[in-house]
């Protein structure tokens, strides 16, 4: 029963995303070719690297049609309303743990800090062209801010049954914790999706939560392939033609 509610509330936030850029764009195609759009997109990013995906589906939607500086600017939007209350979170309980963090913790912080900074740049150049769509989009601003908040109930509810799946039962709060350190960690590494990064702090947290390491690092391992299966499996469910289009074409390159 445990996996049947946290494959749901996977399939639920991608669902909150696809309507987020369904918004986004102005409700300038049906819902349905969203959902499939951005499924194909959450799709490549996971099997190639963050942004593949969204480059992609721009790319797509342009040949359709669309141009490719409003459907670029719409993933662009997606992407900062998605990852900010995550990264706003994560960066409010981290300060919290930080007091207590051993010595390997603090040091992997301050990697990421110092790979945040040499990114500054383009990641303010990013918040400002996601600010300026967004501004133009206020009568649906209430709307995406709605399915930015469901996506975060969705990330949490993962979490809450996912570890309980696993014999570990947490409050809604320690799920939240856990989640938006780990999504932090993991978005703001150097390493491609936060491979490594984003497991050693769930790692962390959990063994603060007085779980075995030896548990500990297989909960970490099985999220990572849980999550990923399922984000390819929804991407190729919905889009299949898309995704096999763009995977042959990066083969004959």
């Amino acid at each position: 029963m445990n996996v049947l509610f946290f494959v749901s509330a996977l399939a639920l936030g991608m669902l909150a995303n696809s309507a987020m850029f369904w918004l986004l764009l102005g409700k300038r195609m049906p819902f349905l070719s969203a959902i499939r759009v951005t499924c194909a997109a959450q799709a490549l990013n996971k099997l190639l690297f963050t942004g593949s995906g969204y480059a992609s589906m721009a790319w797509k939607l342009h040949k359709e049609g669309m141009p490719a500086h409003k459907a670029l600017s719409a993933f662009v939007a997606l992407e900062a309303c998605s990852v900010l209350p995550w990264l706003a979170l994560g960066l409010y309980f981290g300060a919290k743990i930080s007091g207590r963090a051993p010595l390997f913790l603090v040091f992997l912080l301050l990697l990421i800090l110092v790979f945040a900074a040499y990114k500054r740049k383009s990641a303010a150049g990013f918040l400002k062209n996601a600010l300026r769509y967004l501004k133009e989009l206020r009568y649906n601003l209430f709307l995406v801010a709605a399915c930015s908040s469901l996506g975060v109930m969705c990330g949490v509810a993962y979490y809450l049954f996912f570890f309980k799946a696993f014999g570990v039962a947490l409050s809604p709060a320690g799920a939240l914790k856990i989640a938006s350190i780990a999504f932090s960690v993991g978005y703001l590494s150097p390493s491609p999706g936060g491979l490594g990064f984003r497991e050693g702090s769930v790692i962390f947290l959990l063994t603060q939560q007085h779980v075995t390491m030896q548990h500990s690092l297989y909960i970490a391992a099985m999220d990572r392939l849980v999550s990923s299966a399922v984000v390819c499996a929804a991407g190729f469910l919905c889009a299949a033609g898309i995704l096999r289009g763009v995977l042959r074409k990066r083969e004959t390159l």
